[in-house]
C-alpha cells in the first residue's frame, strides 16, 4: 500500500487512491496550466469552472484525472453520469502524481 492513499478497485475494477488535497491542488494547477497554454481556454473561463480529482492507476503510474466543467452549463453536474463532448465547458486533464506531467487530456466539441 502506498503511503497517503488509500487503494480501493473501481466500477470496472481498476485500482483507484485518493489524492490527499496538495497533490489535488497541484494537479489542478498543473491541468490548468496545460488547458491554458495548450488547450487554448482562457483564464478567466478557468477561474469559473468547477473542479473534480479522482486518483487512478494508468500504465502502473499513479494519476490525478481533473475533470472541468462550468456550472452554469452544468448545474446538476453530481447528478450527471457523464459527459461526451462540451468543449470548452467540460474537459478533462490527466496528469502524471509524481512528475506532475500531462499524459492525456479529453476536450471534444462532439
Amino acid at each position: 500500500m502506498l503511503l497517503g492513499c488509500a487503494s480501493r478497485p473501481d466500477e470496472r475494477g481498476h485500482l483507484s487512491w485518493e489524492p490527499d488535497a496538495r497533490q489535488a491542488s497541484s494537479a489542478v494547477s498543473s491541468a490548468a496550466e496545460y488547458a491554458e497554454e495548450r488547450l487554448a481556454v482562457n483564464k478567466s473561463k478557468l477561474a469559473d469552472m468547477e473542479t473534480k480529482t479522482a486518483g487512478m492507476f494508468r500504465n502502473g503510474r499513479r494519476v490525478i484525472h481533473v475533470e472541468f466543467y462550468d456550472p452554469a452549463t452544468f448545474p446538476d453536474w453530481e447528478r450527471t453520469a457523464g459527459v461526451l463532448g462540451g468543449f470548452p465547458n467540460y474537459f478533462t486533464v490527466t496528469v502524471d502524481a509524481e512528475s506532475q506531467q500531462v499524459v492525456r487530456h479529453y476536450a471534444s466539441r462532439e
